[in-house]
């Protein structure tokens, strides 16, 4: 068996590995859906077995897995660090022309990453003005607010997801993040993880890196 084939699940075993990330109670299938940026039927087909799950969606499940262990393991022996903010580093270390590049812009994955979260918000900003202000770097207070508040929510698939599909770049993102003042302790190090050069504290080690590593080769 191929090192590929091994990463391959039945459905079954795909059922169990899901139901350990977001739970079994009732819309679990629509949560992993919104989790992974795929449509609720897709999630269907795979546990269906009508259609194979894709190797991508096996890494990027068990690094959730992984994390979520390493995570549980780090906080019963540094409790406090994971309460610890964090800055995210100067511009100028996102400042290579591999992250001016933008990426392609995908309003229906930005709007599932966007709307859950920001309902019943006085503040609101549609996919096309959060590309637009991300862009620019032209943040008003109400901008400034609203990307707070979606950035502290999301876990590192939705960050990579959100970086992946918002039409902007690594360094617009890191210059909004910067604007925002997100102190987040795992969203300022996932941003700073993106640097060439930033290697996580030894407390962090453990919980950061691998999964860095991993989505820094896409």
């Amino acid at each position: 068996m191929t090192d590929i084939e091994s990463n391959r699940m039945t459905d079954d075993e795909f059922r169990r590995l899901a139901q350990s990330i977001v739970g079994s109670h009732r819309g679990w299938q629509s949560k992993l859906a919104t989790k992974l940026g795929v449509h609720r039927a897709t999630v269907g087909r795979w546990l269906s077995g009508d259609v194979q799950v894709p190797i991508p969606v096996t890494l990027i499940m068990k690094s959730w897995m992984a994390d979520a262990t390493h995570a549980h393991e780090l906080r019963k022996s540094h409790p406090l660090s994971w309460r610890e903010p964090l800055d995210v580093i100067p511009l100028a270390n996102f400042d290579f022309p591999a992250a001016h590049v933008r990426s392609n812009f995908d309003p229906d994955v930005i709007g599932s990453l966007t709307h859950p979260r920001m309902a019943g918000s006085r503040v609101n900003m549609s996919q096309e003005e959060i590309r637009d202000t991300l862009r620019s770097g032209d943040f008003s207070d109400d901008s400034k607010a609203y990307l707070l508040e979606v950035f502290k929510q999301c876990d590192g698939l939705d960050l990579k997801l959100f970086r992946h599909t918002c039409g902007a770049s690594l360094y617009d993102l890191a210059r909004a993040m910067i604007a925002c003042k997100v102190r987040h302790p795992f969203v300022a190090e996932w941003m700073n993880c993106r640097a060439p050069n930033y290697h996580p504290s030894e407390i962090n080690y453990q919980r950061w890196w691998p999964s860095h590593e991993y989505s820094r080769m896409s």
